[in-house]
């Protein structure tokens, strides 16, 4: 990942995410993404995934269905979401986003 999508990425990150608020979703925050690095010369997309999650927010294993995205420069992946350093994807309980199908838009 060069500099500038770095920075850019960076950036959006540091905006809490929130998943049913509108703008800080990982939806919007991708597309911001995407346009960021389109102003700046950069090639770049966003990749839906439905899918699903097992989650034991409370030591009880349950299974939800899920939206997620990113950006992708060059097939590289790039978390757009949260900060890096945050062990929990939805913000709320650890899980593991499986796909079961994803799209570019």
């Amino acid at each position: 990942m060069n500099g500038v999508v770095k920075d850019i990425a960076d950036r959006i990150r540091l905006k809490p995410a929130a998943i049913l608020s509108i703008g800080k979703n990982c939806l919007c925050k991708s597309l911001r993404f995407k346009r960021l690095c389109r102003e700046s010369g950069i090639e770049a997309s966003v990749v839906l995934s439905f899918g699903y999650v097992r989650a034991r927010p409370l030591g009880v294993t349950v299974i939800l269905p899920t939206i997620h995205a990113w950006g992708g420069v060059g097939g590289e992946r790039i978390e757009i979401a949260a900060s890096l350093d945050k062990k929990r994807v939805l913000g709320y309980f650890d899980c593991d986003i499986k796909s079961v199908f994803t799209t570019r838009i």
